[in-house]
């Protein structure tokens, strides 16, 4: 297994989460399948032969909200012409949907349970679901410390109750965290080359990845380790640190880091807890506000390189907190700057989308488009 730091590995065609759900949806639901004169046609969507407890637990998209789309088919297989009437508007009207998603981001099992009177044929199932994506991960080893068929990933265990109380359970982390050891998983390896160590091993790095977003930083520090035992008088830029997470207690891979900082691989690390009882909230961006000088001297100055993993909204406050520190120190076209960066492969991000659809992310980024509404009115 060749990879690079930092490649990721792609996890598909895999399924867990709903557990005996998953049965009971097919055999209680999808049975309107009685005329014996239907011709079957070979769809190259799904492997051929595959079982409907196949497809629904490795193949077909059945944890995500359905679209628009899919619920007017599914308003025709509705029996009660209150439920059928119900998803007709909210296929047709498209701010009632979009409210009605982010409020309860139902899945297709919690759609049937809701409206009771919907029996989907077969064929429906087998040809409208979307098919399960892939799940990408950024590798968190370096192909120097492991062996080739050996790979480490990072991987939080998403489990989380939408606001009408159903619990969701993440896809690929929950298959992951349950896979007994030994157990095979389908993967392939997806090359990111916009996501590695600089070629000039003298500038400065800077990496911020709160939570899971530490990720790809550990195959950083790992291969450098592993570069000064087989070179020892090898000079290399120095590594910053930026990790954020709630508690002390959730701080990831701190021996590592301790025993990468006591070999100078890392010469700074920082650390910001978002709910440290008695506390005010700190986040990676507040810490490195306070870092500003350094921050524009290792980037700017010394021609470094930033790295930035996590999810979509933590990358947006990132980029706002670099215009800040480069508004700070003198250069007032901070945009061009930071665009500049991207172009010129100083400035990489691994972004990831909003993982957790709890009420309170939701709520809060429906107020963010509130306000930037109104601010552009």
């Amino acid at each position: 297994m060749d990879n690079h730091s930092n490649d990721s590995l792609n996890i598909g065609n895999n399924f867990f989460g709903i557990g005996n759900n998953n049965s009971n949806c097919g055999e209680n639901k999808s049975t309107n399948n009685d005329n014996e004169q239907q011709k079957w046609i070979l769809h190259d969507r799904l492997p051929s032969p595959v079982t409907l407890k196949e497809a629904l637990t490795r193949y077909l998209d059945i944890t995500n909200p359905p679209t628009q789309r899919i619920l007017s088919i599914l308003s025709e297989h509705a029996s009660n012409s209150y439920e059928s009437e119900l998803l007709k508007n909210l296929s047709k009207d498209s701010a009632a949907y979009e409210n009605w998603k982010a409020k309860y981001f139902p899945n297709f099992l919690e759609i049937l349970t809701e409206f009771s009177s919907i029996n989907p044929p077969l064929e429906f199932i087998f040809t409208q679901l979307p098919v399960l994506k892939p799940r990408h991960y950024s590798i968190s080893s370096s192909s120097l410390t492991q062996s080739a068929f050996q790979i480490d990933l990072t991987v939080a265990v998403i489990q989380y109750y939408t606001e009408s109380g159903y619990r969701h359970y993440g896809v690929c982390s929950n298959f992951l965290n349950d896979k007994p050891i030994g157990g095979d998983v389908f993967a392939f390896i997806r090359s990111a080359p916009n996501f590695r160590l600089p070629k000039e091993r003298k500038v400065p790095i800077i990496m911020v990845g709160p939570g899971t977003g530490i990720a790809p930083f550990r195959s950083f520090w790992e291969h450098r380790i592993k570069l000064k035992e087989l070179n020892p008088s090898a000079d290399y830029g120095k590594m910053t640190l930026f990790f954020g997470c709630r508690y002390p207690s959730m701080q990831l891979y701190r021996e590592e880091i301790e025993t990468a900082m006591l070999n100078n691989v890392i010469k700074d690390y920082h650390v910001a807890y978002s709910r440290q009882p008695n506390q005010p909230k700190k986040y990676v961006q507040d810490i490195m506000r306070l870092l500003s000088r350094q921050i524009y001297s290792d980037l700017i100055e010394r021609k470094g390189h930033i790295y930035v993993c996590g999810d979509v909204s933590m990358a947006q406050d990132v980029n706002k907190t670099l215009q800040f520190i480069l508004n700070e120190n003198g250069i007032h076209d901070a945009d061009m700057t930071l665009l500049s960066l991207k172009e010129s492969m100083r400035y990489h991000e691994d972004i990831f989308g909003i993982t957790l659809r709890t009420a309170e992310v939701t709520n809060r980024n429906r107020s963010d488009a509130v306000r930037r509404t109104f601010s552009n009115s």
